[in-house]
């Protein structure tokens, strides 16, 4: 696969956990959070990873990238994020300091964050607060910010869900992220434009994070498993499978970049 269209690959997922050690068995929350007997899902439109189902407590999230194919889930008490592939059965681990130094991300302006910001509403939903705010981040750029605040959840949560969505620190779990009037999207070859746009941080009146459906159902702990018996790879194994590599390069092999990529690595030598 050539350079550029394996870098189409990593935007699906731009970090490459770290192995810090081997599962045995299942990886579950120890027990119930406390306070609660209960669990959110939420379905979200995230701009240039897709599809994803955000399953979560006060202290533990589980995010399912149903376009990509990959999940993630962390709990605590130690917070260890575990990363894999169903499909392929494979799996990698990471803490969150490796994590966040992938993106970069900084946890510690998460509580001056909402610092300027105008508070527009509540909005009270199947037993959640959700806030919304507003804030200028430049000339014609407004940003909307919708965050579930009640029930509070562990700073460690929120701060997974934000590194992961490429957004600025914040408490809560993120249920809108919306900016309007931004500067005109400038899109690259080849790159399709909503993708791009986040890439670059430009937007146009776009929803970067949307939630389409909102579930209150009795906590499982299973939905904080991670299956056991998989194997340990890569980052790249796990944000990419077998499959989707194949028909990439069968693409790149069909419009005869394939060759091109061999005689070109030939030349280097």
């Amino acid at each position: 696969m050539i350079k550029g269209a394996r870098n189409v690959w990593k935007i699906a997922l731009a970090f490459a956990l770290t192995s810090s050690g081997v599962v045995t068995g299942v990886i579950r929350v120890g027990a119930s959070p406390k306070s609660t007997d209960f669990e959110y899902l939420f379905v979200q439109k995230q701009a240039f990873s897709g599809l994803h189902k955000i399953y979560w407590t006060p202290t533990a999230i589980k995010i399912v990238c149903e376009t990509q194919g990959y999940s993630l889930v962390m709990h605590g008490p130690d917070y260890k994020i575990y990363a894999y592939r169903t499909d392929d059965k494979v799996y990698r681990t990471s803490t969150l300091a490796e994590f966040f130094r992938r993106y970069p991300y900084d946890p510690r302006k998460a509580d001056s964050a909402k610092v300027g910001a105008l508070k527009l509403e509540t909005i009270k939903k199947d037993g959640l607060e959700i806030v919304r705010y507003r804030k200028e981040e430049g000339p014609g750029n407004m940003l909307d910010l919708y965050v579930a605040e009640s029930p509070a959840v562990a700073p460690q949560v929120s701060d997974l869900l934000c590194a992961y969505y490429r957004m600025g620190p914040t408490r809560g779990v993120v249920y809108r992220n919306h900016r309007e009037n931004a500067p005109h999207l400038r899109t690259r070859p080849g790159v399709e434009s909503w993708q791009n746009s986040v890439i670059s941080g430009e937007t146009s009146n776009k929803d970067l994070v949307l939630t389409t459906e909102v579930k209150r159902v009795k906590f499982n702990p299973t939905d904080f498993e991670c299956p056991k018996g998989f194997k340990v790879v890569g980052g790249e194994d796990i944000y990419t499978s077998r499959a989707q590599k194949k028909q990439a390069e069968s693409v790149l092999d069909d419009l005869n970049l394939g060759g091109k990529m061999g005689s070109d690595e030939k030349a280097k030598h």
